[in-house]
């Protein structure tokens, strides 16, 4: 799989925020809320207790600023992928106890795991490389987050 491939297929320009510093569960609210006004999420509560019962059980603080809280539901009827940037970072309890400036959310259908687990290596690979990090920090417009990202 191309690592653009998930950001050029399933992340739409509207599903892109630039985000002041909040508390944690405000942010994973405001990403939610955006990304429920898709039609691939027919059902918005769901998903909310989907993320919110995923960051009980273990935060998806991933470390290096960057943060992938997830959820599978069989009211998701396609991969949708929302972003948001903070500048200022998040605290969100990651494993490397730094704050989040990235938060990559992926809604998805129950019934594709094979294809779930798949989508997460090309986001991680992405994630890793400095340049994009960098750059994503250094982008003065959602546009410009977006256009690095597909």
């Amino acid at each position: 799989m191309d690592n653009n491939k998930l950001f050029t297929d399933y992340l739409k320009k509207e599903m892109v925020l630039d985000i002041k510093k909040m508390p944690k569960e405000q942010a994973l609210d405001l990403l939610i809320k955006t990304m429920s006004e898709n039609d691939n999420i027919s059902d918005p509560h769901s998903f909310k207790q989907a993320i919110i019962s995923r960051e009980m059980l273990m935060s998806t603080g991933i470390g290096h600023g960057f943060a992938l809280p997830h959820a599978r539901l069989d009211s998701i009827k396609d991969f949708t992928i929302g972003f948001a940037r903070c500048l200022e970072g998040i605290i969100y309890e990651s494993i490397d106890d730094k704050p989040v400036h990235f938060i990559i959310m992926i809604a998805a259908p129950k019934a594709d795991e094979k294809d779930y687990l798949k989508s997460l290596a090309p986001v991680i690979q992405k994630l890793k490389e400095k340049e994009i990090m960098d750059a994503l920090l250094n982008a003065k417009t959602t546009d410009e987050i977006y256009g690095l990202l597909i």
